[in-house]
């Protein structure tokens, strides 16, 4: 990805695409500690031919530290994650979590930025849909909690980017408690229901 778009500015998927620029319908939510062989099957296994998914690496420019945090800003609701999912072109979140994360007994919502996506997208009620990795152990880990999610290397210190996502995931919802029943209901449903498939 690096080599093919360095010092154009551009992410992968738009570069590959400029001259007919696409709009997203699906935003795929995944945590970077993942074999890609096996993220890409999975998550096109779970994608439709008319689909147009926003996947970070691919989707984002991948330049300098400085230039990625360009793109995000410092606001969390003009965020590319956040203005996506309450965009009115998109129509699902789709979860990909993965072997690594399950093996080191953490889970996908370890990961802060995957608990900002589910936490968005239910708030705009899209429907969210997991692949077939999709029990506990593949979304909580052994903590069967998400409270002390990270961002970036768990062993560092808190950064910049989990102190804006706490802080929005807090202000967001001052009736934490409901909220958090609520989302616990929308996962154990995913769960119990597994993965749905498009019908094209």
């Amino acid at each position: 990805v690096k080599p093919t778009t360095d010092g154009t500015g551009m992410g992968f998927a738009l570069w590959l695409n400029q001259n007919d620029p696409k709009q997203i319908t699906v935003l795929v939510s995944h945590a970077w500690q993942e074999n890609v062989k096996r993220f890409f099957e999975d998550t096109l296994f779970h994608l439709c031919d008319h689909e147009v998914a926003y996947i970070c690496f691919l989707s984002n420019y991948q330049g300098s530290p400085e230039e990625i945090d360009a793109q995000l800003g410092n606001c969390i609701t003009q965020f590319p994650f956040t203005q996506i999912l309450q965009s009115y072109t998109c129509e699902r979140l789709l979860v990909v979590p993965n072997e690594e994360l399950r093996q080191n007994g953490r889970g996908l919502y370890s990961r802060l930025w995957c608990d900002w996506e589910i936490t968005i997208a239910a708030g705009e009620g899209l429907p969210i849909h997991i692949t077939s990795r999709n029990n506990v152990d593949y979304l909580l880990g052994e903590s069967v909690s998400s409270r002390h999610a990270r961002c970036g290397n768990p062993s560092l210190p808190m950064n910049d980017d989990e102190k804006l996502i706490r802080e929005a995931i807090e202000q967001r919802h001052p009736e934490n408690g409901k909220y958090q029943a609520v989302r616990l209901l929308l996962v154990a449903v995913c769960v119990a229901y597994g993965p749905r498939l498009c019908v094209a």
